[in-house]
């Protein structure tokens, strides 16, 4: 599956913003199309999970979040405004967008945190092995608590980074490689100036691993032991 800001691929009818990559060719996905944009996918108990700003998918209405299961779209209940990553951690899951973090609680509840970050939620990522859920963004507070870009869900309380830097993790712009969790951001060096750099959190501080990127990280992954960056840049 393939999702974002298309309006189709390759001129084929029903992949507005999201289509499906068989192996051999491109073709339409559970009926089509969206009205918006789709920012993020994940597998949770055997349902694709799929969300964004949209508002319809094919001629159905769903609120900017909706699951697939044996061959049909299902409500998940209003979200508001747009989600911009969903991800799972001990068969919970949980989405993050412009009203921070929520986790589901079936059929169409969410549950809303006491605590949540005091701006936008970017990206999620699951540490399987820690079991922490990270949450990056555009904020500074998780309540009351300093946890500048970034803070840790551990399924029952928050786990704070500090103020590392006022910094804004990108979206879909985290990844775990070898053990640390890396992230793209924008760095703030004075009132109006920043970088587009890449950090690492080794889960008690932070470091940058150098470069100074021209334009946006879209995108990192980790294929065979190595962690690729992609974007809009042509230099670092």
């Amino acid at each position: 599956m393939v999702g974002g800001t298309f309006p189709n691929v390759s001129g084929l009818t029903g992949t507005y913003a999201f289509a499906q990559w068989n192996g051999t060719y491109w073709q339409t996905f559970g009926g089509g199309g969206v009205t918006g944009h789709v920012r993020d996918f994940t597998i949770h108990n055997d349902s694709l999970i799929m969300c964004g700003d949209f508002e319809h998918i094919g001629e159905d209405e769903y609120n900017k979040i909706a699951a697939y299961y044996d061959g049909s779209w299902i409500n998940m209940g209003y979200w508001g405004q747009w989600v911009s990553s969903v991800e799972s951690l001990n068969g919970e899951l949980y989405g993050g967008g412009y009203y921070g973090l929520r986790k589901f609680l079936g059929d169409t509840e969410w549950e809303i945190f006491e605590d949540q970050p005091d701006n936008w939620v970017m990206d999620l990522k699951t540490d399987t092995i820690n079991s922490f859920l990270y949450v990056g963004g555009n904020f500074g507070y998780i309540g009351d608590s300093a946890s500048y870009s970034l803070a840790m869900w551990d399924g029952f309380k928050w786990n704070y980074t500090g103020e590392y830097c006022t910094a804004v993790v990108m979206p879909q712009a985290m990844e775990i490689y070898r053990g640390d969790l890396y992230c793209a951001c924008l760095n703030y060096y004075d009132d109006s100036e920043y970088r587009i750099a890449i950090t690492r959190w080794d889960g008690e501080s932070w470091d940058s691993i150098g470069g100074a990127f021209n334009d946006n990280i879209f995108a990192l992954e980790v294929f065979r032991d190595t962690l690729y960056i992609g974007g809009g840049f042509s230099y670092w």
